[in-house]
C-alpha cells in the first residue's frame, strides 16, 4: 500500500511538471526553432500600411554605420526580419515631388523644371526599390551611404561598360529578336561586370548582399538611362526647325501650346514605361545575377541559368510584339517570382546550419 501511494505520488509530480508554465514554454521555443521560416510577396507589403515613428526612420538610416557584429552570420534568419516599409516611405516622398513638377509643367508651362521632372520621375520607381533591397538585408552590415555609392557610380560604371560594348558588338540596334538579343547581352553582361566587380570586394558576401549590391547597380543603370530616354522623347516629339521657329515666336501661340502639350505628355509617357515599370527591369534583372554570384562566389551552372534568365527576360522585353502591356505585366510578375522564390530558398538553406537567433 505505501508503495502504492508512492507510486502515485510520483505519478501526480510528473503530470504537475508536465503541465508546468516552464515547460510549456520550453516547448513552444523548440516548436518554434523546428519551424520553418518562409518568404513571401506578402512580406513586402504587411508592414507598410502600419504606422512608423520618425526613431524608426532614423533607426533605418542608420543601418551599417557601426561594425558589423561577426556573429549576425551565424544566427538563424527569421521571416519577421524580412518585413521592409521604410520604401513605401521614400516612394511617396519621390511621388509627391514628381507630381508637383507636373503641376508647375502643365499649369504654368515652366519649362525650366523639365529636367527637374525627367530626373525624379527616373528616380521614382528605382530608387524605392533600392530603399527595399537595403532593408532586406536582415545582416545590416552595409550603410545607407555604401548603398547610394553602389547606386551612383555602380550605375554609372556599367552604362560605361555597356557602351564599350556597344562599339565592339555592331547591329545592336534593331528591335527585333536578333536585335533585343544583342542588347540584352550587352546591357546584362556590362552591368554584370560591375556588379561582380563590387561584390568581390565585400566581405562575408550572402544572397542578400548579392541581391543588395546587384540592385543598386541595375538600380542606378535603369535611373540614368531612363533619365537620357525621356529627354530625347522630349526633343524628338516634334521637328527640330519647328521647335527653333517656336522658341524665335515665328508660329501662333495655340501652335506653341499644342506643341509644348504634346512633348509633354510623350515625356510622361516614356517616363511611366521606363520608370514606374523598371521594378521589374533593370532594378531586377541585376538584382538577380548579383544574388546568385554572391551565393556562388564564382562563375558556374548556377550563376549561368539564373543570368540566362535575366537574359531571356530582357531580350524579350526589348523585342516588338503584341499585347505590349500584358507582356510587360508577365515578365515583371517573372522577375519577381524568381526574386522572391530564391529568397525564400536562401533562409530555409541558411537556417539548417544555423543557431537560432
Amino acid at each position: 500500500a505505501v508503495q502504492s501511494e508512492s507510486l502515485s505520488q510520483a505519478d501526480e509530480e510528473n503530470v504537475r511538471i508536465q503541465e508546468s508554465p516552464v515547460t510549456e514554454e520550453v516547448k513552444t521555443e523548440s516548436q518554434a526553432q523546428n519551424q520553418t521560416e518562409t518568404f513571401s510577396v506578402k512580406n513586402l507589403f504587411v508592414q507598410v500600411f502600419k504606422k512608423h515613428s520618425a526613431k524608426e526612420r532614423s533607426q533605418i538610416l542608420k543601418i551599417g554605420m557601426d561594425e558589423a557584429d561577426e556573429s549576425v552570420y551565424s544566427k538563424k534568419i527569421r521571416s519577421e526580419e524580412l518585413h521592409p516599409w521604410f520604401y513605401s516611405r521614400v516612394f511617396v516622398m519621390l511621388a509627391a515631388v514628381f507630381a508637383v513638377f507636373e503641376i508647375c509643367l502643365v499649369t504654368f508651362g515652366n519649362s525650366n523644371l523639365m529636367p527637374a521632372a525627367m530626373i525624379t520621375g527616373s528616380l521614382l520607381m528605382p530608387f524605392t526599390i533600392l530603399t527595399m533591397y537595403f532593408e532586406l538585408n536582415v545582416y545590416k552590415d552595409i550603410s545607407f551611404y555604401t548603398t547610394i555609392l553602389y547606386f551612383a557610380l555602380g550605375g554609372a560604371l556599367s552604362i560605361l561598360a555597356t557602351l564599350f560594348l556597344y562599339e565592339i558588338i555592331p547591329d545592336a540596334d534593331d528591335f527585333n529578336l536578333l536585335g533585343a538579343m544583342l542588347v540584352s547581352i550587352i546591357e546584362e553582361t556590362g552591368k554584370a561586370a560591375v556588379a561582380v566587380a563590387i561584390i568581390k570586394r565585400t566581405k562575408n558576401v550572402t544572397f542578400l548582399h548579392g541581391l543588395l549590391i546587384g540592385g543598386a547597380v541595375g538600380c542606378g543603370f535603369a535611373v540614368f538611362e531612363s533619365a537620357g530616354y525621356a529627354f530625347n522623347v522630349y526633343l524628338n516629339a516634334h521637328d527640330w526647325n519647328q521647335r527653333l521657329d517656336m522658341y524665335n515666336n515665328l508660329v501662333s501661340s495655340s501652335y506653341q501650346r499644342y506643341d509644348y502639350a504634346n512633348s509633354l505628355q510623350e515625356m510622361n509617357l516614356n517616363i511611366f514605361i521606363r520608370s514606374i515599370l523598371s521594378f521589374g527591369g533593370h532594378t531586377a534583372w541585376t538584382a538577380i545575377t548579383g544574388s546568385y554570384f554572391a551565393k556562388e562566389k564564382k562563375i558556374n551552372i548556377n550563376f549561368l541559368k539564373f543570368f540566362g534568365i535575366c537574359f531571356a527576360l530582357h531580350a524579350i522585353w526589348d523585342t516588338t510584339t503584341a499585347g505590349t502591356w500584358v507582356k510587360l505585366a508577365f515578365l515583371c510578375i517573372a522577375a519577381w517570382y524568381v526574386i522572391i522564390k530564391q529568397i525564400s530558398v536562401f533562409i530555409t538553406e541558411q537556417n539548417k546550419t544555423k543557431a537560432p537567433v
